[in-house]
């Protein structure tokens, strides 16, 4: 399969205190491909999605970076809502696991479903009826029993960017994934990402009680994202001007979160 892989670089801060031998800092980038062309779900393993090679992972750890956020979509590890994962796709994240841990690199693993799950070829929210939050804590336990085992595992990011959920509050099905995870893990980071996309500039609206989730192993991540262009989209189609920026732009965008 001939596939465009989009590389997002993104640096990750934590704590001292999460590996005990290893740096504060971490530099990291997304290899995407796991949940690429959305519109083709579940679609097929190496047609239609790819999970990144060794060569991948092999140039980027010669260009130094540590860390490297898997992507992967929900429909495509569990392909019915409570069955067991899906072992294709559970063997190519194992093969990606794999050669980071022989290079000592982290890994991160991330589900990209912005908060919903794709059945009949629609996307329901999460905490609806058709995808109960009971669901979301399932695959996520799985997803920990299969892959706690791994020395380099960084944690888990639970959903990318989710947005749009209505009254289905994004709050209580991040608590539950975080309790099935800790029924698994108890020494991976779990990160939480904000409401509406996980923008810095809306999180007093959309996700300021996010601070009262809580895990028994003080181990959670705040994932925040905030762009510069007056769009919002982090495409920068325009000029310094057009987009209407100020010197101070970033950081008032970024002082709510």
């Amino acid at each position: 399969m001939r596939r465009p892989l989009y590389f997002l670089a993104f640096l990750l801060l934590c704590w001292q205190t999460s590996f005990a031998q290893g740096p504060g800092f971490l530099m990291g980038i997304r290899l995407n491909g796991g949940e690429a062309t959305e519109n083709q779900v579940p679609g097929t393993l190496n047609q239609q999605y790819a999970y990144p090679t060794e060569e991948e992972v092999e140039y980027y750890y010669r260009k130094g970076f540590q860390l490297v956020c898997l992507p992967f979509r929900w429909e495509r590890i569990q392909k019915a809502l409570g069955e067991e994962l899906n072992a294709n796709d559970v063997a190519a994240m194992r093969k990606v696991m794999g050669w980071c841990n022989s290079r000592g690199m982290k890994v991160l693993l991330s589900m990209h479903n912005g908060g919903r799950y794709r059945r009949y070829g629609i996307d329901f929210i999460l905490g609806s009826a058709t995808v109960p939050r009971s669901d979301f804590a399932d695959v996520w336990n799985k997803v920990a029993n299969v892959f706690s085992g791994y020395n380099n595992l960084y944690g888990y990011e639970i959903m990318a960017e989710p947005h749009d959920m209505q009254s289905f509050d994004w709050q209580q099905s991040a608590q539950a994934a975080i309790t099935a995870i800790r029924d698994a893990d108890r020494r991976s980071t779990i990160i939480i990402a904000g409401d509406n996309f996980a923008a810095a500039d809306t999180w007093n609206e959309y996700s300021d009680k996010l601070r009262n989730l809580t895990d028994p192993q003080d181990k959670l991540l705040y994932n925040a994202h905030c762009y510069f262009d007056n769009d919002f989209t982090g495409r920068y189609l325009y000029s310094f001007d057009q987009n209407k920026a100020e010197d101070q732009t970033g950081v008032k965008r970024v002082a709510p979160f």
